[in-house]
C-alpha cells in the first residue's frame, strides 16, 4: 500500500499540500460523473488538482485527471470539465482546507494520515476564503 498524493495549492506563490478535495464536490453534483481511474497507487482517486488563492478565492488552476473513455484510459485535464477555462473559481466548495506547512513529523505508508510541524486551516464557504489560520506561532 502506498500513501496518497496530496492535492496541491499555491498562495503569495508559495507552494503547500492538503488533503481534502474540492473537486469532489463538483463531481457531486454531475448527473452522470466520469469513472476515474488511478495511473498508479498513489492516487486512488484518479485525479490530481493543483489550486490556488488569488484575490480571495478558491481558484482551480490545473488539474490531471484519468478517466475511461470509450474502454480506454485518457488523461484529461481542466479544459474536459471547464472547455476554454484557464482556470475556475470553485464556487461550488464550502469546507476547510487543512495544509500542510514545514516538516513532516509522521509520513505513513498508507493513506492521507502524514502530521507536520504546523497546518493552516483555510475555512472557504462557496469558493471565498472567510478565514485563514496559520498556527505556525504555536511551535515557536
Amino acid at each position: 500500500m502506498t500513501a496518497q498524493a496530496m492535492e496541491t495549492i499555491y498562495i503569495k506563490r508559495r507552494k503547500y499540500y492538503f488533503n481534502s478535495f474540492p473537486f469532489s464536490e463538483y463531481l457531486e453534483k454531475l448527473d452522470e460523473p466520469p469513472i476515474f481511474n488511478s495511473p498508479n497507487s498513489d492516487s486512488w482517486r484518479g485525479y490530481y488538482g493543483r489550486w490556488k488563492i488569488k484575490d480571495e478565492k478558491l481558484l482551480l488552476a490545473s488539474l490531471e485527471a484519468y478517466i475511461e473513455i470509450d474502454g480506454k484510459i485518457e488523461e484529461v485535464g481542466l479544459n474536459y470539465f471547464f472547455p476554454d477555462q484557464k482556470e475556475v473559481f470553485a464556487k461550488w466548495f464550502t469546507g476547510e482546507i487543512n495544509l500542510t506547512n514545514g516538516k513532516d513529523v509522521i509520513y505513513p505508508t498508507i493513506g492521507y494520515d502524514a502530521i507536520f510541524i504546523n497546518d493552516i486551516n483555510i475555512d472557504i464557504k462557496e469558493g471565498h476564503v472567510i478565514s485563514l489560520f496559520d498556527n505556525e506561532y504555536l511551535n515557536q
